[in-house]
């Protein structure tokens, strides 16, 4: 735990606020406008690195014998081209992206131009659900199994093509276990979303580049023609953004899968600074000190770019209102209510044989953002 004199020493006079029994170094408001980036490491400073906070990653997989990944994974589980589990296989990623995301989560590689993720103390609880096979079965597999590992925070660092009410329960489950589940918004431009970040109950991340714009590929959408949009949420770091590469060194790689990462473990920051806080107070604390678009521009994210200070001092606060819980599945989202209706009713074996089904007959497009 960083010290009271120290935190003054270094950033300047602060004040304190409580939560419960333990105190909590809150930050000026010059502090709280540098880059999302710098908010992490004065977090860092501060004490707060996700320690021992469990992160739920679904994704490619991640090589856990990557430098910066050694001893962060805390468990593994392959799911295999029809979504059936295979306990068998050994802690690996199908590709690069899973360990990049992982590495954007919680990665530390201190050798001559390394980095440091934005947690880098939680612990990963890796399921490896795409690139390729019956995607939409393997991801409802993986979201089941994460339903019953300790995590806080779920990143699903993915999107499929077109809006499917198929992760509903299962993402709702795992809200209901104090889980809060992040995920990219999608890589195709304004006016287009991926599921599950198109989800009304899902933290959506969208991409800014290092100057603060909305990339180009970012997604979004607008709930009706008055230019008020519905997702992302939030807008985070996902351009060039350093990591963990394949090859066991470092690569920039761009997408909303790493804005994605980068808001996941921000969360797990605000965890392990308040462990007792539920999953709509942390949400509430990053959604309402977000840092607005220009008034032209907001048709592209609904809050703004991620302010984790800002949060620290909101989750940390006595006196904000209680949020409601919010749901993954909202019944107007949807325009076939029927299916939604079934989607809910349906146990999970159910929604893992329609989900096959689906792929079969549609080619489901799937992976990474």
């Amino acid at each position: 735990q960083v010290g009271l004199h120290e935190i003054r020493k270094r950033l300047g006079s602060r004040r304190l606020g409580r939560r419960g029994s333990r105190e909590i170094g809150t930050l000026s408001i010059a502090t709280s406008e540098s880059p999302p980036w710098d908010q992490v490491h004065a977090l860092h400073r501060l004490g707060w690195t996700g320690s021992e906070v469990g992160v739920g990653h679904l994704d490619s997989g991640v090589d856990g014998d990557h430098p910066a990944l050694r001893g962060r994974v805390a468990s593994y589980l392959y799911f295999d081209h029809q979504g059936i589990a295979n306990p068998a296989r050994q802690c690996s990623d199908d590709g690069w992206h899973g360990t990049h995301t992982a590495g954007i989560l919680c990665g530390s590689f201190v050798t001559a131009g390394g980095f440091t993720g934005v947690a880098p103390d939680a612990r990963l609880h890796v399921a490896s659900v795409i690139e390729s096979g019956q995607v939409l079965a393997r991801i409802l597999g993986g979201l089941d199994w994460i339903c019953d590992q300790p995590v806080r925070v779920l990143a699903m660092t993915f999107g499929v093509v077109g809006g499917t009410p198929l992760f509903g329960p299962l993402i709702d489950a795992a809200r209901a276990r104090g889980i809060l589940p992040v995920a990219s918004v999608g890589n195709d431009g304004a006016g287009r979303c991926r599921s599950p970040g198109d989800y009304p109950g899902v933290l959506s991340v969208g991409a800014v580049d290092p100057q603060g714009c909305v990339a180009r590929f970012s997604g979004s959408s607008k709930l009706d023609e008055a230019h008020i949009c519905h997702k992302p949420d939030l807008l985070a770091p996902g351009v060039d953004v350093l990591s963990a590469a394949a090859d066991g060194g470092l690569s920039p790689q761009s997408g909303t899968s790493m804005a994605c990462a980068f808001v996941a473990g921000v969360a797990a920051l605000l965890f392990h600074a308040c462990p007792d806080a539920a999953p709509e107070d942390v949400e509430e604390a990053l959604t309402v000190t977000a840092l607005p678009l220009p008034e032209e521009r907001r048709h592209r994210c609904s809050y703004g770019m991620v302010q984790p200070l800002s949060a620290l001092e909101r989750l940390c606060s006595d006196d904000r209102p209680r949020p409601a819980c919010r749901v993954a599945s909202h019944a107007a989202f949807y325009r076939d209510r029927r299916l939604l209706e079934q989607c809910m009713a349906a146990e999970k074996n159910q929604l893992i044989e329609a989900a096959m089904v689906l792929s079969h007959a549609n080619d489901t497009g799937s992976g990474y953002t």
